[in-house]
């Protein structure tokens, strides 16, 4: 392709700058253009050419709309098109076709003020029509200068709201449903009419009131403070087709009026709902110095003014010459109220803590300082954090500090059990078991003395969970006791009683058989024992009702069927008959359990119809099609006929499907609210892979999510009967749904998946060798944080915690020569290599494993051991879910998004709105605890191989702040494989920022780290996998 020097015609846009670096210009995953440098981009024939750098680093997006010089020329150099001989720049939006598509695809790579020259090839130019003055199929030339570009966002992602960004906010926050607003706007008929304003100086409101209309709040939710924006409203976000009356000054809004609205998000006020039941709200008005708050145990010295509502001052401290107050927080030295509201405030904020009687002085009357509190009184304080002092951490302790300071902490606890404080005396034993299971490892003479107390804090801690009725954490303590001491009776007998409140009956009598070996004429055992029989003979006379009821439709309709065909078929042999009616029988029973599937166009926790295509279904597989496969499908947003098909199983075993499609990859998630009881509300994902792909999110294997067994003895699964069925049920899915059957397929998990998702592609792939029916157009799979083999991991997180600096080198070297470096890890047989491996997980004690930067969390995390001693990639057996108190304040961790889930699959509205078969399930969980599931596969490394030899693509990805399923195990496996490089370790780029790092293989391999990415890589790098995924998925390079 002849290319022309660019030189000659940048006089009509400026001089060409000296050859440095631009730091800003990104074209996808390669590195920055300089000055003077051309290069193709995403092989498609289109080129740029840097003449002179941009402002920043920031990129418009399809969607924006850009303002730009520009001139269109022929490789000869003459001249067809130039807003310059015009004097005027053009505006328009990209992705539109509003220009030709190499335009709209090289403007997107530009930053502000930078000027290049695209070549653009006729098939993003005029093609073959051409022109006025450009011939067909011609190339041509743009010199481009990208004057500026306002930011176009479709809120809803249906068109009723686009908010376009005039004016970008100052902080990067966004404010919250609870919060306090003070904004600007002006609303317009599209005939410019104006019909509501507010004053010059704005209106403050909270965002849970909502104002004027509907499109308000939703909008000001995706703004910062400072921002301005332009609105274009749609009627259904606006007023209807009813429209508005004439308010005060202002005209009538029309039915089906299309609204206008300018508007500023001056500034608002954080509301925060410190209990998380809305009885103790704080509204910062000035924040503090930084972002550490005082927390628990902290000694904290404040000033303020306490009022009643109508604003009598009860109380003042640290005002007129009075010392401030200062107390320790969580020591129950003031209101409840008061003190959970100021262990969360930083040093120099100010803020209003409203605290409703519950937390404040009860139905009692109380004389303070000023004035009386009458009963039931709602109280307000202007509170003000001057300064605080926070425990002593155990890392600034000594050895023989943390041990005074951990039985200190348990007799604290012991007393507040006695008077009946559960909660708190659960946090004193936690407290005082941290203070020794810090990083390290303590002298021989104290180990037993740190051992003893663990225990005993562990099993406190398990008897304050039994009173609060949070048994998963009674069982994670116990189960830690259990650990150092394999016959602890307290544990066993304290895990037994959790695992008969969850209905673990199975589980529950392992333990009693265990402790009843430790102690045979245990009373208490002997008494729980009996229990625990008359509670699986509730069970059993349960499941038999449940199932009776199940087939009672089944033998009906089998009796009259059997019926039937005796008297038609009288002369037949008794035995020929006694056949047909067999036959006939399960005729019925598969009529009853055979696929279905129906769309579902509202989902309860959602406003509005679904803006897009969701269906429901059961598949039935295996014999008799016992098992029920349930599954969800969205259909691709883009073209769902052209558009690949992926089936996604997620990891566990056990976890249902609905984690990717609310977590992960589906276009819907949980709103991230306090939680009150009411049903969790629901939020489209802007980062979803069904913009770009039909996916299907199947609940596998059988007692997965929504998925069941007709039968007791169908509800055992395995990895060969699990990727068995899968494969079965796929082929089902494709002949009730055949416009799919000529659409790319591939297979994609995450975490145990695998294990798993290779073995689903051989089987298709075997199938279709086999001629199976039908043709399952497969082209590939992907993989997230994939358990391959056993033991791989184990040794990576050794080096990953290494390279982390979570363990010193020291005893890295340690383990290495101790526990040898090999993978797979071989169990360890010397007594060093036990001590080191005991070291090491006490030295990541407190880190959160899924990732490795985020909080550690009750719930949905992993105990170091069970990672490491475990000797299975079997997860699921390890995560422990616990259902929350009937309120939950704003999320602190990740996973507190996960406890929305089961209030809102088990509701009733749901169920019915997803077309969940009734009396199938007993209670709906994210991840099946109890399930009956036997792990069978070794290792999924020769399925690679096999798959690879076919031709197949694969994708493999890790977040690689992941410690779960380190990238490093990842990286160990592929390198074996001994594939040649074909594009060797680069970034890959999102928005003009490093998304990860990625090397592709020959056998169509390609492996990828994403930054900052976790356990599921895209539950926290969202963005950045969509942008992956995308490009892998149509065939381009990361």
């Amino acid at each position: 392709m002849v290319v022309v020097d660019g030189a000659s015609n940048v006089s009509q846009l400026g001089e060409v700058d000296d050859l440095d670096e631009e730091p800003g210009e990104v074209i996808e995953s390669a590195p920055p253009l300089c000055v003077g440098q051309e290069r193709e981009l995403n092989n498609s024939g289109l080129k740029k050419r840097l003449l002179h750098k941009g402002i920043g680093w920031e990129t418009p997006d399809f969607g924006d709309e850009v303002t730009v010089h520009y001139v269109g020329t022929l490789l000869d150099g003459g001249t067809f098109d130039s807003t310059r001989d015009r004097n005027e720049p053009s505006t328009f939006t990209l992705g539109r076709g509003e220009v030709v598509d190499g335009l709209d695809q090289g403007i997107v790579t530009m930053t502000q003020e930078e000027i290049a020259l695209f070549t653009v090839p006729p098939h993003l130019g005029y093609g073959e029509a051409g022109r006025q003055g450009v011939p067909p199929n011609s190339v041509v030339q743009f010199q481009v200068q990208l004057i500026s570009w306002i930011t176009v966002v479709d809120v809803c992602r249906d068109g009723g709201i686009i908010k376009k960004i005039l004016e970008k906010g100052n902080r990067n926050v966004q404010p919250g449903d609870l919060d306090e607003l003070l904004v600007k706007y002006k609303v317009k008929l599209v005939d410019d009419t104006i019909v509501a304003q507010t004053p010059e100086e704005g209106i403050e409101f909270y965002m849970k009131d909502g104002q004027f209309c509907s499109a308000m709040p939703k909008a000001i939710k995706t703004m910062k403070s400072g921002e301005k924006v332009k609105l274009i409203v749609q009627p259904q976000y606006a007023f209807g087709d009813v429209g508005r009356d004439a308010e005060n000054e202002f005209p009538l809004i029309p039915p089906s009026s299309v609204l206008i609205i300018d508007l500023e998000l001056v500034s608002f006020k954080p509301v925060i709902d410190v209990t998380g039941d809305s009885k103790v709200f704080k509204k910062i008005l000035v924040e503090g110095a930084n972002t550490i708050a005082a927390n628990e145990g902290a000694t904290v010295t404040v000033r303020y003014t306490a009022k009643l509502e109508d604003g009598t001052i009860f109380e003042k401290k640290g005002f007129d010459g009075e010392n401030p107050l200062q107390f320790i927080t969580d020591e129950e030295q003031v209101i409840s109220g008061l003190d959970q509201a100021v262990a969360t405030m930083t040093k120099g904020e100010r803020s209003i803590v409203t605290i409703h009687p519950e937390y404040g002085y009860g139905s009692i009357e109380v004389m303070q300082d000023i004035s009386i509190v009458p009963p039931s009184s709602i109280i307000i304080y202007e509170v003000e954090m001057l300064d605080f002092v926070k425990e002593k951490a155990p890392w600034e302790m000594s050895d023989q500090e943390k041990i005074e300071t951990a039985g200190r902490k348990k007799e604290e606890g012991n007393l507040l059990f006695k008077s009946g404080k559960y909660q708190r005396a659960r946090k004193k034993y936690d407290k005082a078991a941290d203070y020794v299971s810090e990083c390290g490892i303590f002298g021989d003479g104290d180990h037993k003395v740190v051992e003893t107390l663990q225990v005993s804090c562990w099993l406190n801690g398990a008897a304050c969970c039994l009173k609060l009725n949070n048994f998963p954490g009674a069982i994670k303590l116990c189960s830690k006791v259990l650990d150092i001491e394999f016959h602890n009776v307290k544990a066993l007998y304290r895990r037994a009683q959790a695992y008969m409140k969850t209905a673990d009956l199975d589980l529950a009598q392992l333990d009693i058989k265990k402790a009843l070996e430790a102690d045979p004429q245990n009373r208490e055992v002997k008494l729980m024992q009996k229990n625990l029989k008359q509670l699986q003979g509730e069970s059993n006379k349960r499941d038999a009702k449940l199932y009776s009821n199940m087939f009672a439709p089944m033998r009906n309709d089998t009796a009259v069927a059997t019926k039937k065909l005796k008297v038609e078929k009288a002369e037949d042999k008794k035995g020929d008959a006694e056949v047909v009616a067999t036959e006939m029988e399960k005729v019925a029973v598969s009529s009853v359990v055979a696929a279905s599937h129906s769309p579902v166009k509202f989902l309860p926790g959602f406003e509005g119809p679904l803006p897009f295509e969701l269906e429901t279904g059961y598949v039935g597989v295996g014999e008799s099609e016992e098992v029920q496969l349930f599954y969800y499908f969205v259909k691709s947003e883009n073209n769902p006929t052209e558009d690949p098909l992926l089936l996604w199983l997620t990891g566990g075993p056990g976890c249902s499907a609905f984690s990717a499609l609310f977590y992960e990859i589906g276009p819907l998630y949980f709103e991230s609210v306090p939680y009150h009881g009411s049903l969790p509300t629901l939020e489209l994902n802007p980062h979803s892979w069904t913009q770009v792909s039909n996916i299907i999110f199947l609940d596998a294997p059988v007692g997965t999510g929504f998925s069941y067994a007709t039968t007791s003895r169908a509800s055992h699964s395995g990895d060969f009967q699990a990727t068995h069925q899968a494969h079965e049920f796929l082929r089902k899915w494709l002949i009730d749904h055949p416009e799919f059957l000529s659409n790319p397929v591939y297979v994609g998990g995450d975490s145990y998946s695998g294990i798993t998702v290779p073995v689903v592609v051989q089987h298709i792939s075997n199938g279709n060798e086999d001629d199976t029916e039908p043709f399952i157009n497969l082209k590939g799979y992907l993989l997230g944080n994939p358990v391959t083999e056993q033991g791989t991991e184990t040794t990576a997180q050794f080096r990953f915690a290494h390279g982390m600096a979570l363990i010193s080198d020291e005893l890295y070297e340690s383990l290495k020569t101790s526990c040898g470096d090999e993978y797979p890890f071989k169990y360890p047989i010397n007594i060093q290599c036990i001590k080191d491996v005991q070291a090491f997980y006490k030295c990541i004690s407190g880190i959160q494993f899924g990732q490795i930067l985020e909080p550690v969390c009750g719930f949905g995390s992993l105990k170091p051991e069970d990672i490491f001693l475990s000797g299975r990639r079997y997860l699921i057996g390890k995560l422990r879910e616990r259902r929350p108190e009937p309120s939950l304040s704003a999320f602190e961790c990740r996973t507190d998004g996960y406890i929305l889930a089961p209030y809102w699959a088990n509701n009733a509205t749901v169920q019915e709105a997803l077309h969940i078969r009734k009396n199938t399930i007993r209670e709906w969980q994210r991840c099946a605890m109890g399930l009956s599931y036997t792990p069978e596969i070794e290792s999924s490394f020769e399925y690679h191989v096999t798959l690879s030899k076919k031709g197949y693509r694969s994708l493999i990805y890790s977040g690689d702040h992941d410690m779960i399923v380190p990238f490093f195990s990842t990286q160990a496996w592929i390198r074996s494989l001994n594939y040649s490089i074909v594009d060797d370790w680069r970034s890959w780029m999102v928005e003009g920022q490093v998304g990860g790092y990625t090397r592709t293989y020959s056998n169509q391999m390609t492996f990828a780290t994403v930054k900052g990415g976790g356990h599921t890589a895209p539950e926290y790098r969202p963005k950045e996998c969509f942008g992956m995924y995308k490009r892998w998925v149509s065939g381009q390079p990361l």
